[in-house]
């Protein structure tokens, strides 16, 4: 989104921030930090604790928020961590 800005892409940066406006309402739908950390669970990374008073995303919330980030695109990696 930055290099669209950047270079003076007005369409590819309306379209990069239009996918970062969604992916935002995903994850405020279950509330973060727990739709953060299940969606880094989601992805295969590190870090999906979550510490009291918080409680995990219940199991159909975890598949609805994998099926939603999965139609915006976003995949878990094979490596299981950030390239």
């Amino acid at each position: 989104m930055t290099d669209a800005f950047e270079t003076g892409d007005e369409a590819a940066f309306r379209a990069r921030f239009r996918r970062l406006a969604r992916l935002n309402h995903v994850l405020a739908r279950y509330m973060t930090p727990r739709s953060v950390k299940a969606a880094l669970a989601y992805l295969g990374r590190r870090g999906t604790t979550l510490r009291r008073p918080y409680l995990a995303l219940a199991p159909d919330e975890q598949a609805a928020l994998a099926r939603e980030l999965a139609a915006l695109g976003i995949a878990p990696t094979t490596t299981g961590e950030p390239e």
